[in-house]
């Protein structure tokens, strides 16, 4: 049974699958479906092949194997920690250094005072 789904592509993009479809004699949904058949199958021999390979090399010398998988993967937390701080530092918000300064708050006269009161007193006859 087959999924139907749409997708959005670029006019260039679905021109070009177009014509390539056109030129196999299929259908722009048949040539997607078997570009993504070819794309599983490699995926699926590679995974295969480095399977095999991890085998063989477990097998030769299981000790070195499993020093050399550590060592990857304490690799691969560090890649993982670097980049979770890089982010987060991109992330970051700039904060203020403090510039205030030493006193009692505001000056007697002005406090209980209103901002149209402290305003009158700042700005005078400016305003």
């Amino acid at each position: 049974m087959a999924q139907e789904f749409s997708i959005s592509l670029p006019d260039d993009v679905y021109d070009l699958v177009k014509a390539m479809a056109e030129q196999e004699g299929t259908t722009v949904s048949g040539y997607l479906a078997g570009l993504a058949k070819e794309r599983a199958d490699v995926d699926r021999t590679s995974r295969e092949r480095l399977a095999r390979l991890t085998a063989k090399d477990r097998a030769a010398d299981p000790d070195a194997y499993d020093q050399r998988r550590e060592e990857i993967r304490q690799r691969m937390r560090a890649a993982k920690v670097a980049a979770d701080e890089k982010k987060r530092a991109q992330n970051a918000c700039y904060v203020l250094p403090d510039a205030s300064v030493s006193g009692g708050g505001m000056q007697r006269e002005v406090r209980g005072a209103g901002w149209e009161d402290i305003r009158a007193l700042s700005y005078g006859d400016r305003l």
